[in-house]
Parts: structure tokens; C-alpha cells; sequence
């Protein structure tokens, strides 16, 4: 990006220290009711482009706004900008700032995207860009935000504008900037051991009760049980990972399937579902579909896997066999066609199965073969949710995106694109949270949790919809992630993340992605060497969910109370199964206590 101008040395400087209160503070706003007022800056490098601070027609407060018109776009955006006053910006708060934008016409398809940097100062003297976001403008007012940026180092800077890509007429009103503490005390209170087993206590658990009733008659069991035991036989939560069986050699079947039972309850295919895979020639997907239900889908029903996940309707990425599938073979409109036989076809088909989608993978990463059809992108994103809830109204369909949790950038993005589905009716109902995060950039939880935050507040239901850990990425010779680092170390971060997103309320699931070194995607990122030993993230995670996390009762000369009640005990949510002998006689059976029944159940048990 060619070099922008800086302010004046005699610009307007912020001192931006934030207060002490842990919610935003607000720290400079504007709605330009008397002209730009110090610091601001109008720049146009084209002849063709006028900038007025003072227009009452482009007050979207107050009686005046800042009008721009561009009569013929130029080569750069940063031919036309409206930039704000210099701020100096501290290391240890967030900031975020945000302008009102809208245009007088619609823009057309490329025409309508702006970006919004906040610009600094190296100590060289020269202008960088500390962060950015593109953003699409309506004909209707839209707050676009940079929000909760923190900078590497104290350093000055200002929030711009750049425009000289557009070609109409534009209006802006009522700038704002706040700051919060990073992290606050309440931040690294929430985060640490003792707040995070009181959110797993409250969130993750209820109070059960066991009413026992005469099979014959319905009455009340009455006297004593000789005994009761209760064991959590599976959580509610779903616990997952991605399969493939036809990766995994015979020789090996036993062994895997008996490893997926031992720590798993739900249940994504890896690749099977994906389309160039799915249907590699029009018409003839027969095959995979029957290797998904007669091996994915019949495992899970059998084991009573409670989550099954269909990824991916579509991935617009430009590696692998993408590019060449046939879809993308005979144009755009031909390929609008395809896809919509796709998704009204297969959603159909496995309605009941799947209970969710990744309709368009990492769309925010790529948009492959779209991108080169004029007007199709980002309406195709929105049909095909629209696609998918025709053939499924009760499945729940999901964006998926990596770097949300690792990165200052992409979860912006995530935010805007899900304000622009919202906007253009598109159904969305869930968010697959990427979690590959790597041991050379690790996030510090009050870091996660800030963005799950921010996530949160899109009113989604969350996934970790694939995750593990690595050291990092080989671009030599393995061209992929990798993991070198001990296998305590790796148990550790199961430990730590796995136990902070099963505490996280915002979160409804959590998926690895692969287990086993033979066929993970991670260079020895599995939680079992390839030979089929355990290590000892393995056996982490069988301490947390079979030991920690586990619920276990056990009691002789039980009474009951009138009612023929047992109870309330607390326990996790999940299937429990039973052992009561009662007059000489066992009895065994198993009841569910569901998230989704309450904090406070019942389960009737026939006698």
C-alpha cells in the first residue's frame, strides 16, 4: 500500500488512558455539528472527489454529517480519506472506534467495499498500518467498527477512511473512541482455577432426582431400596472428533473404533461429505452416501452419539481438488445451479442425521472461483443458507473460521459478515470456532476470552468445531503444522484449554480434529502415537471426562421419600445408568438428564 500522508506536527493529540472502570469508557466523540473540529482531515488526490464536514444532509445526529462524493473511482483508496485526529495509545488498554456510514445510491457489486485502518507512526517517522477491516456500505446507516485493538507498544495513531476505490456519494456521522482496561482484574479472576470450576459447577451440572414407580400399577414405590448405585455412563456435552474409516487399515479397525468409543460422543466426517470427494463426477454420489450412513452415521446411532455434524456443504478454497471439481467447470451461472442441487439434494437426504452444517467453509478465507463470477459473492453465501433451511428447517447452519480465537483480524470480519447475513434474512444459527493454535503464538485465556466475548454477543450458538496444537509450520520440507514438544506439555494444554471452553457457557461443543498420529493433519498432533499407544494427553482427557468430570453415587438401605423419590443429588448432564436391588431383585436400566431439560429434573424409573 503506497505510504499515507501523516498528520500535521501541530495536529490535535489524545492522551488516551482510560479510566478505571472495566466497562468502555467513552474517550473522544464527534458528530462534526461545527466542522471537522482540531485534528480531522478531509484528503482527496484525485481532482474528481470533494469532502465537506459540514453537510446537513449527511447528519445521521444533530444537523450536520460529513459528505463525500467521488464522480470516477481512482486506483487507491487512499486517494480519497477522512482521518481522524492523532491519539496516543497505551499498551495497557483495548480501544475501539467507531464511524456511521451510508450511501446515497446503492454502489454495485466491488464498488460498495471500504476499508478502515487506524494508521501509526514507526520510529523512522514513515506511516503503517497497525490494523484494518473491509467493510460494505448500504444504502441505509451502518455503524462499522474497529474494536477492541490493543497496540504491541505505547504509540501514536489515527483512524481513517479510504475511499478512492468508491464511485458515488457517501455520508458519515458520529465518530466515537472508548477504551477499556487489558485485561482488567475481573479478566484474570475469570480465567483462573477457582472461578473456572465454579462456572463448570454452575453451567454443566443440575440437581436429578429418581422417582421410582410400580411398573404395574404407577404407584410410588414404597419402604427402602436394599441398594443404588448411579454412574454418568456419557455427557450431554458433545465431545467430539473428526473420523474417517476408510483411512484407517484393518488391522487397526479394532483398535479405532474402540478408541473413538472411549472418548468420544459426537462425530464429524473428515472428508467424506466434502463435495469434490462426496460427488467427484455429476450424479454420482450413491457411494459416499451410503459409506457415510452404513459406517458414520450407523457408529453413532449405535454408540448414542449425541451430536453428528455435516462438514462441508461447500468449500470455495483454491487448493486440493476444489478447483478442478466440475462444478466450477462450466461458469458461474451453471455453477449457481450445481450448488443448489447440492445443498436442496443432501440436506434433504441426511435431514434428521446431521443436526447442523458448515454450509460455506472459511468463506472469510476464500472465495475461490466466486470471486471471478461479477455479482455472485456475497449473495451466493446467503442463498445457499437459504438452500439449506428449505431442505432442513430444523437444522442449524454455521459459519466456520479459523484464527477467530489467535488473531486480531478475523473475527472483525466474522462480526461484519454476520451483520450483513442478518441483514440480507439469510438464516444462520451457529458459529464453528477454528482452534488450531500453536505453542509459538499461544493466546492467554483472558486473550480467548475477550473474543468468545465479543462472539458471544452475536446471539449464535458456538462450536470449537476443530481444534488441536502444535509447535509450527513447516514450509520446507513437511509444508504443514507440526508438533516437537513433550508429551507432558501437550497433556497440558488439553488440560488448560479443554478445561476453560467446557467452562465457557457461550460454548455448546467442542470437536478435535482427528486423534490419531497416522491420520492427523498435525505432524505428530494426535493424542495417540501411530503404533496406537496412549500418550499422555490421552489420558488427560480420560481423567477429565471419566474421572473429574464424572458423577458417581452410591448408597445402601436407600430411603425414599412418599413420593418414591431419590434425590436431588447433583450430577453433569448426561445418560446415567442405574443398579437397584430392592426386595431381592436387580434391576438396571439408564435415564438422561439433558442440558437442554433444566436445572432442576426428574426421571421416572419402572419398577
Amino acid at each position: 500500500m503506497p505510504l499515507r500522508l501523516s498528520l500535521a506536527l501541530g495536529a490535535l493529540v489524545l492522551y488516551l488512558v482510560g479510566a478505571v472502570a472495566q466497562t468502555p469508557s467513552l474517550l473522544y466523540s464527534t458528530s462534526w455539528e461545527a466542522g471537522p473540529g482540531p485534528g480531522w482531515v478531509g484528503r482527496t488526490r484525485i481532482p474528481n472527489a470533494t469532502i465537506s464536514f459540514t453537510s446537513p444532509g449527511s447528519a445521521r445526529t444533530g444537523s450536520n454529517g460529513v459528505l463525500v462524493t467521488i464522480n470516477a473511482s481512482s486506483t487507491a483508496g487512499w486517494h480519497v480519506q477522512v482521518a481522524s485526529p492523532r491519539f496516543n495509545f497505551s499498551t495497557a488498554y483495548l480501544y475501539s472506534a467507531c464511524f456511521w456510514v451510508r450511501s446515497a445510491a446503492p454502489l454495485g457489486w466491488k464498488n460498495d467495499i471500504i476499508p478502515m485502518y487506524l494508521d501509526y507512526w514507526k520510529p523512522d517517522g514513515t506511516v503503517a498500518v497497525a490494523i484494518g477491516l473491509n467493510f460494505r456500505v448500504a444504502t441505509h446507516w451502518r455503524q462499522v467498527c474497529l474494536n477492541d485493538w490493543r497496540p504491541a507498544q505505547d504509540m501514536p495513531g489515527y483512524y481513517c477512511l479510504d475511499m478512492g476505490l468508491i464511485n458515488g456519494t457517501l455520508h458519515i456521522d458520529d465518530f466515537t473512541l472508548t477504551s477499556r482496561p487489558d485485561p482488567t482484574a475481573a479478566d484474570v479472576e475469570y480465567v483462573g482455577p477457582a472461578a473456572t470450576a465454579a462456572r463448570i459447577e454452575a453451567h454443566r451440572k443440575g440437581d436429578f432426582a429418581l422417582r421410582f414407580l410400580n411398573k404395574t400399577t404407577g404407584a410410588p414405590l414404597a419402604g427402602n431400596l436394599t441398594s443404588l448405585s448411579l454412574r454418568l455412563e456419557q455427557h450431554d456435552f458433545p465431545f467430539g472428533s473428526a473420523f474417517e474409516w476408510d483411512s484407517v487399515p484393518s488391522s487397526r479397525q479394532a483398535w479405532y473404533f474402540g478408541a473413538v468409543k472411549k472418548h468420544f460422543n459426537a462425530m464429524v466426517p473428515e472428508w467424506s461429505f466434502k463435495w469434490p470427494v462426496y460427488e467427484k463426477v455429476r450424479g454420482n454420489y450413491t457411494e459416499r452416501y451410503n459409506t457415510l450412513v452404513n459406517k458414520h452415521l450407523n457408529f453413532s446411532a449405535a454408540n448414542d452419539f449425541v451430536m453428528n455434524r455435516g462438514v462441508t456443504l461447500e468449500w470455495l478454497t483454491s487448493n486440493g481438488a476444489g478447483p478442478s471439481h466440475w462444478s466450477r467447470q462450466n461458469g458461474c451461472d451453471n455453477y449457481r445451479t450445481y450448488l443448489r442441487e447440492r445443498i436442496l439434494r443432501d440436506v434433504a437426504l441426511f435431514k434428521g442425521k446431521f443436526q447442523s452444517y458448515d454450509v460455506i467453509n472459511e468463506v472469510l478465507h476464500g472465495q475461490a472461483f466466486v470471486e471471478t463470477c461479477p455479482g455472485m459473492y456475497p449473495g451466493i453465501l446467503y442463498d445457499a443458507h437459504r438452500w439449506a433451511a428449505e431442505a432442513d428447517p430444523g437444522a442449524l447452519l454455521c459459519l466456520n473460521e479459523p484464527g477467530l480465537l489467535d488473531s486480531d483480524s478475523w473475527w472483525r470480519g466474522l462480526v461484519q459478515l454476520v451483520y450483513d447475513m442478518r441483514e440480507a434474512g439469510a438464516p444462520l444459527h451457529c458459529l464453528g470456532i477454528q482452534a488450531y493454535l500453536s505453542t509459538s503464538n499461544l493466546p492467554d485465556l483472558t486473550y480467548i476470552k475477550a473474543r468468545l466475548d465479543q462472539l458471544a454477543a452475536l446471539n449464535l450458538t458456538l462450536y470449537i468445531s476443530e481444534f488441536n496444537f502444535y509447535s509450527y509450520w513447516d514450509y520446507a520440507s513437511y509444508r504443514g503444522p507440526v508438533w516437537n514438544g513433550t508429551e507432558d506439555e501437550h497433556a497440558a494444554l488439553y488440560d488448560r484449554f479443554v478445561r476453560f471452553w467446557f467452562s465457557e457457557p457461550h460454548i455448546s461443543a467442542m470437536i478435535m480434529w482427528n486423534f490419531w498420529d497416522s491420520s492427523n493433519w498435525i505432524k505428530n498432533g494426535g493424542i495417540y502415537y501411530a503404533n496406537t499407544t496412549a500418550k499422555a494427553s490421552a489420558a488427560k482427557l480420560l481423567d477429565l471426562w471419566g474421572r473429574e468430570w464424572n458423577t458417581t453415587r452410591a448408597a445402601s438401605d436407600v430411603a425414599l421419600a412418599p413420593d418414591g423419590a431419590y434425590g436431588p443429588y447433583r450430577g453433569f448432564y448426561g445418560k446415567y445408568g442405574y443398579d437397584v436391588m430392592v426386595g431381592g431383585r436387580q434391576y438396571r436400566g439408564r435415564v438422561r438428564f439433558p442440558a437442554s431439560g433444566g436445572p432442576v429434573q426428574v426421571a421416572e424409573v419402572l419398577l
